[in-house]
């Protein structure tokens, strides 16, 4: 495939993903997941269905975060402060407001309208980054292409695709690729391009992913003797590039809350279903408006992103089963580092147990350990799917795939064809999860809402089971035949189809007549107040924090991890839970009174507007740079000069 052709078929793969939120009068981003709380709505047995569910931290985080750096940009500010949350939320200090990425400024630049433009940018850079590194390990170009399907397409990336991950996931094979050609073939050119691509990672905002993959990579070139002082060198630069951040970042962390809680907030379940998704990941459907998510059904289940952040596809793991003998040196190491880290997911009793002990890496949750996972697994699938496919004919195991993918696609399609069973399975599950107390309206709410759980019980199993199966299908048959390239190609597009399947939609296209609208309740603040001079609190199923900041009102608290301990400890008094930072839904008078003396003047209940007069107005916070911002730039400078150096004697000598 030559140069022109890839980049039109990595074009083409991407539209299917972000086309949709490019059509006139749409956007791909959940703006419309605030309708389902309380401030949207009439009462808290009616069910706004939203487009994603899972999806609430983008309106509570990310699109807060970008409309607060837009209105400081505009206003010619650096963007240092939210200070509509809190006593001023850290924004610059924050790596995960992603402010110094390149794939958040779409969104910065354009608004809500910018968010396919990054996810379209995010998905190029994997497909290209990921074929880079196939090929620098040795794979042949159609090989590399299938790596590249893969690692984009992989559940991580889909899972987390509107998140800061997803900034930092898309760099990681050129930050393996480039170490590589710097170790083999150094020139100034090589070490500032690894210093580069290490800089925008570092930007990308998700510190704990970052650091786990890093880890990764560098015993993948040990392994692999790809290590060199060169090649460290230029990779602290550009890591240390980004200290202007880092610094301040640190101080913010050293002092924040979840220093301390973090461990009691990460817990130890074994992630049992994780298993089960790595081969049909849909088997338990998803939080999507028009299906079903069956997660409460099962006893402390994980979430759909918890269950498959590391799925790379059933059959892509099957062509690495069957060939992971035959595989060149460097794949089966990358499989080795790819099956520990995958393990890592599951938070193994004892296992898990020794992370928490270990320093630093106690703090990170297991399940971002997916994303070494993905890539070195991603890695290989490409020359174990082109092995198998030029090998021999394997008739006996393609004639078993054809029979397990034919009973998936009748097991789809039976919801359609027998809906009174479905009826009857689906009274029955309702009744199981209330005895359960895993639904808390009455009996009479659901039977009102079971004509929508039976459309959606039908299209669920049809997207999740049926289509999946007849992506086994097409691969079994391939197996059965001759070796050839109408082979290769059946088996690449089932490969394909079955991704795309899975990923398709999750991040959903809305219409912008859907994005939630100002609430009534803030409306009726803004004109009771119209100075802002106070703060608001609410209970998180009313009105979540940072919210507010889309709709310029103070709240009292901030959804923020990095909120300090002081912050935190001050908040207390008035019930706040910090690991829902929540506040109690229905608090007691001294609690009310407690809030109208931080300066909070008006609580949002679930019946409306409780409004404290005698609240005294709190000082604004001022936009103010973040501790340790000077620090910061004194070692971006010695990152930036480290970089200069490892480039310019790796004109003339090692280093």
């Amino acid at each position: 495939m030559n140069g022109r052709r890839r980049v039109l078929f990595f074009v083409a793969i991407a539209a299917i993903y972000v086309l949709p939120g490019m059509l006139p009068g749409r956007i791909l981003v959940p703006a419309d997941v605030p309708r389902d709380l309380l401030a949207w709505k009439n009462g808290s047995t009616e069910r706004v269905r939203v487009s994603n569910s899972l999806l609430s931290d983008v309106p509570t985080q990310n699109i807060a975060w970008d409309i607060e750096a837009r209105r400081h940009l505009a206003n010619g500010d650096v963007p240092w402060r939210n200070e509509f949350a809190a006593d001023g939320e850290q924004l610059f200090a924050n790596p995960i407001t992603a402010l110094l990425s390149p794939f958040t400024w779409p969104r910065l630049l354009l608004g809500l309208p910018g968010w396919s433009w990054s996810i379209l940018l995010k998905l190029l850079v994997s497909m290209f980054s990921m074929w880079w590194l196939a090929r620098v390990a040795g794979a042949n170009d159609l090989a590399a292409t299938v790596s590249a399907i893969v690692y984009a397409l992989a559940g991580f990336f889909v899972v987390w695709a509107l998140w800061q991950h997803t900034n930092v996931y898309p760099l990681l094979p050129a930050l393996a690729a480039a170490s590589i050609t710097l170790a083999r073939e150094p020139s100034p050119k090589r070490a500032l391009m690894l210093a580069l691509i290490a800089a925008f990672a570092t930007a990308g905002g998700h510190p704990e992913s970052l650091l786990v993959t890093v880890v990764a990579i560098a015993i993948f070139l040990f392994l692999n003797r790809d290590v060199t002082p060169r090649v460290a060198g230029a990779a602290l630069g550009g890591f240390l590039a980004l200290g202007v951040q880092l610094v301040p970042f640190a101080i913010v962390f050293l002092q924040s809350h979840v220093r301390h809680s973090r461990s009691e907030m990460l817990g130890f379940r074994f992630h049992k279903l994780s298993l089960v998704a790595q081969l049909l990941p849909g088997f338990l459907g998803s939080p999507l408006r028009g299906e079903l998510d069956l997660t409460g059904a099962f006893p402390s289940a994980e979430n759909f992103h918890q269950r498959n952040g590391a799925y790379i596809g059933a059959i892509a793991l099957i062509a690495i089963a069957l060939a992971w003998r035959s595989l060149a040196p460097p794949f089966r190491r990358a499989l080795a580092i790819a099956a520990v880290t995958w393990l890592l997911t599951l938070y193994v009793p004892g296992l898990t147990h020794v992370l928490r002990a270990i320093p630093i890496v106690g703090l990170i949750a297991p399940e971002y350990f997916a994303v070494p996972a993905v890539l070195f697994a991603a890695l290989a699938a490409g020359p174990a799917l082109i092995e198998v496919m030029s090998g021999i004919t394997r008739r006996r195991l393609g004639i078993a795939i054809i029979i397990i993918g034919a009973m998936l696609v009748i097991g789809g399609a039976l919801p359609a064809v027998a809906p009174n069973a479905l009826t009857r399975v689906a009274r029955a599950g309702i009744s199981r999860l209330q005895q359960r107390g895993a639904l808390h309206q009455p009996p009479a709410v659901y039977e009102q809402r079971l004509a929508y759980y039976l459309d959606a019980a039908k299209w669920t199993a049809a997207r999740r089971i049926a289509i999946p199966g007849l992506c086994f299908v097409a691969f079994g048959i391939a197996l059965t035949m001759r070796a050839g390239a109408t082979r290769t190609r059946l088996a690449i597009a089932a490969l394909t189809a079955e991704l795309i399947a899975f990923g398709a939609g999750f991040n959903p296209s809305i219409r912008v007549d859907e994005i939630a609208p100002e609430p009534p309740m803030i409306a009726e603040v803004k004109r009771l107040d119209p100075a802002r001079r106070w703060l608001i609190a609410a209970p998180s199923e009313v009105f979540p924090p940072n919210l507010g900041t889309i709709y310029s009102v103070r709240d009292v608290h901030a959804y923020d991890i990095l909120t300090s301990e002081a912050y935190t400890r001050k908040l207390l008094p008035a019930g706040y839970d910090p690991k829902r930072w929540a506040f109690p839904l229905e608090p007691t008078p001294d609690q009310l009174h407690y809030l109208s003396t931080l300066g909070v003047r008006y609580w949002l209940s679930p019946n409306g507007i409780v409004e404290m007069k005698d609240a005294i107005p709190p000082p604004a916070p001022s936009n103010a740079p973040p501790e340790g911002i000077t620090l910061g730039l004194f070692v971006s400078a010695i990152g930036v000069a480290l970089a200069a150096y490892v480039a310019i004697v790796s004109r003339t000598r090692p280093v």
